[in-house]
């Protein structure tokens, strides 16, 4: 009976030992692989924020979606979802389309802390006009969260009388308007971005400044002075079709083709002459990159020159 007694105990310890032996590495082991997800997912995040070119800053956020991809999502703290969802108010289109995925990867770990913010975005990415459009992305990470994603729907048109007012991105690339039927009139095609309204403290000033100078808005020598030479980004080409015919076509003014108001500053590309009953399309070729102006809400504007 003693050795019985013995034996067991033996047992025990030997299992105690083999235990220990065999689940000491593996917590190791996924301590030290959580430890080296969360690096890797702060280096990348710093490479989405700080890229130098649009195309290294998606390539990183795609890198991001991948590293999300299949993980256990209790393994990313809330320090890096909160550093995730910065991303979401990036300049690149193409950058939020993978972000939005990244967090849709965490699917309901993520719901507190993005959904808001992704929320928050969706109206304005249902209607916009851009080289990536990402609402698709935005609507698939909410639905994975298990958050209600309410119907499709764009902003009304805010500028007066106007006949098409889209919002667009001003990324590299080319958008359309939606068709449109013309009168027998003359029409302006122009960008609006919102401004700083009655700016009167420093940082409403220079804000101002920089939209300007981007824009390229400057109506004589004193605004110029105050503008680099790199600073204007706005640079366009457009076209007006009707079907495949073309109707007319320019690109950047020489001179201030340029309106302010009080919430909004424009900038006009030119006109064009409808004929009456016809359905025409315009389409813009961004050829510099004017992303930044993106944060200023910019709209497409097609109107009559007599509503103008």
């Amino acid at each position: 009976m003693k050795e019985a007694v013995i034996n067991c105990q033996f047992v025990a310890r030997l299992l105690v030992i083999l235990c220990l032996s065999v689940c000491l590495p593996f917590a190791s082991t996924n301590a030290k692989d959580s430890s080296s997800l969360k690096k890797q997912m702060a280096d990348t995040i710093s490479k989405v924020k700080h890229g130098e070119t649009a195309k290294d800053r998606t390539d990183a956020a795609h890198h991001l979606s991948e590293l999300t991809d299949g993980i256990d999502p209790a393994q990313i703290d809330n320090s890096s979802l909160r550093n995730m969802v910065s991303l979401l108010h990036s300049y690149d289109d193409s950058v939020r389309f993978w972000v939005a995925g990244s967090l849709g990867n965490l699917g309901p770990r993520a719901r507190a802390i993005a959904s808001p913010t992704l929320l928050k975005l969706l109206p304005n990415a249902e209607c916009l006009r851009g080289t990536v459009p990402y609402a698709p992305a935005i609507r698939t990470a909410l639905t994975r969260m298990g958050v209600s994603v309410p119907p499709p729907a764009c902003e009304t048109p805010k500028y007066r009388y106007s006949d098409v007012d889209v919002p667009v991105s001003l990324a590299i690339g080319t958008v359309r308007t939606p068709e449109f039927t013309v009168k027998s009139e003359w029409y302006f095609v122009m960008i609006q971005i919102e401004k700083p309204v009655n700016p009167k403290t420093p940082e409403e000033l220079l804000l101002m400044r920089q939209r300007v100078c981007m824009m390229g808005l400057t109506m004589g020598p004193l605004d110029v002075k105050d503008c680099g030479r790199n600073d204007l980004l706005l640079r366009v080409d457009w076209t007006v079709w009707d079907g495949d015919r073309m109707v007319q076509q320019g690109s950047d003014p020489d001179h201030c083709a340029c309106r302010f108001e009080n919430e909004h500053m424009y900038k006009i590309f030119g006109p064009f002459q409808g004929q009456a009953g016809k359905k025409y399309v315009v389409e813009m070729r961004f050829i510099k990159d004017a992303s930044p102006l993106n944060l200023a809400n910019p709209h497409l504007i097609v109107i009559t020159v007599k509503n103008h």
